[in-house]
């Protein structure tokens, strides 16, 4: 799907703007939420041939709290695992910048490597979120991300690096 063919539509609370990719995990979408802020979200419909629907929906009932719990500087603002019209979702505010999946590709489109120093400055930033939720218990248990993937690693252009997609490992490990 091209960008000039997609049209925006509703989705719960969030005005779907822009279709961004589509992965074995689902489609990706630019949003913005339906709040007073009306901030732009990346939201993630967490529907594909690849997952079990009741997984995903188990999944979204028994972590959405503990992902929208987590707060730091290396973990994505305001995370919400939810349903919509019968499609899990994922999302969280998005600020300017790109998702390390995408940065990625544009790199090997031009033919270069991530250069070593930002390769372990994102490592740093990542690690430090896991250990944040490791030790931020949720009914006393470590919170665990266990799916880490570059389409949940966000960029930002002042080199902010937050991870997301805390508590889908249930859905999509299986």
């Amino acid at each position: 799907m091209t960008a000039g063919s997609f049209q925006p539509r509703r989705f719960g609370a969030h005005l779907l703007v822009a279709q961004l990719g589509e992965d074995c995990l689902g489609t990706v979408y630019r949003a913005l939420h339906g709040s007073g802020e009306r901030r732009f979200v990346r939201l993630r419909v967490l529907q594909s041939p690849e997952l079990s629907p009741p997984a995903v929906f188990a999944a979204v009932a028994r972590r959405s709290e503990q992902a929208a719990r987590l707060s730091h500087k290396t973990i994505v603002q305001h995370a919400e695992m939810s349903v919509v019209e019968g499609a899990p979702f994922v999302a969280w505010y998005e600020g300017a910048g790109w998702t390390l999946d995408t940065v990625l590709a544009r790199l090997r489109d031009a033919g270069t490597r991530l250069p070593t120093a930002y390769a372990l400055l994102i490592a740093e930033r990542v690690c430090a979120a896991i250990e944040h939720a490791w030790f931020s218990p949720f009914d006393g248990e470590p919170v665990r991300h266990g799916l880490l993937w570059p389409g949940f690693i966000s960029i930002s252009n002042d080199a902010e690096i937050r991870l997301g997609g805390f508590g889908l490992a249930d859905a999509i490990l299986p």
